[in-house]
């Protein structure tokens, strides 16, 4: 599902980032994080710079507009949605400019998720990373969550221990859902709500990450619906509950560009 925006609002945004003192511009480009060179630097007319800035943000290395809105939005009372025509974004992390490699596990990500496109949830669109901890599962799931964010129309992502964080991950998705009978005080009636959108709608992607705990983590997870459920977890035996797909260590060149790329030694770009 392409999100990209209309003339109209590209145009209003820019505008909006015109009109921004230099020092909140600033702050901007810093929470947006485009790589160095993307944006001319302060001696450039602002106007040069917004242009640059929407640029990044919309082409195929940008954060994306879903996620770039909430940030213009801390400073500008943007009508988001307007802008963004029934959009839901929550995810807790930026795209990390320095990730390199696990081209291979992303397509086959891509192909486990989309294989059957319009079929209610069954394990062929629910895919779990699994790995040991700290070998990259999460930014693996960040990466895949921007780089195929204009195939969905609503991004939710939910830590799934402690259990609270996973309570708590679901009662944001039902504010930013704006759920009739939503009550914040009875955390499992909302699991319920929540569940029972995904299972009514299509075109949304539930990350939930951290699933190590699976036989607790089971009773929260949408039974069927049209969207996406991608896991990440150290556990092993997976069962039924999603399409296994091993996160292994970095290759001895994958690592090396990682290095020179984050020690700015070697461009974003560059193979």
């Amino acid at each position: 599902m392409d999100n990209a925006l209309s003339s109209e609002a590209r145009q209003k945004l820019i505008q909006c980032l015109n009109a921004l003192p230099q020092a909140q511009f600033e702050e901007v480009l810093y929470a947006s994080n485009p790589a160095p060179g993307i944006v001319p630097g302060g001696q450039a007319p602002q106007g040069l710079r917004s242009k640059a800035l929407m640029d990044w943000v919309e082409g195929p290395t940008g954060c994306g507009p879903r996620a770039f809105l909430p940030i213009l939005a801390a400073y500008v009372d943007l009508e988001t949605e307007a802008i963004t025509a029934d959009v839901h974004w929550l995810v807790p992390y930026p795209r990390n400019p320095f990730f390199t490699g696990r081209e291979d596990l992303l397509q086959d990500m891509h192909d486990t998720l989309t294989r059957h496109q319009r079929a209610a949830l069954t394990q062929q669109n629910r895919a779990a990373l699994k790995g040991l901890g700290g070998i990259g599962k999460t930014q693996t799931a960040v990466e895949y969550v921007y780089r195929y964010q204009s195939e969905y129309q609503h991004i939710f992502w939910v830590k799934a221990e402690p259990a609270e964080e996973l309570l708590t991950g679901y009662s944001n998705i039902a504010q930013a859902l704006q759920l009739p009978g939503y009550d914040p005080t009875d955390r499992p009636a909302v699991v319920g709500l929540v569940n029972r959108w995904f299972e009514a709608n299509e075109g949304w992607l539930l990350v939930v990450d951290n699933a190590d705990d699976l036989k607790s983590v089971r009773q929260y997870l949408p039974l069927k619906g049209a969207g996406h459920l991608l896991l990440t977890t150290r556990a092993q035996a997976l069962g039924d509950i999603a399409h296994p797909l091993e996160v292994n260590k970095m290759e001895v060149e994958e690592g090396t560009l990682f290095l020179l790329r984050r020690a700015r030694l070697l461009s974003e770009e560059a193979e």
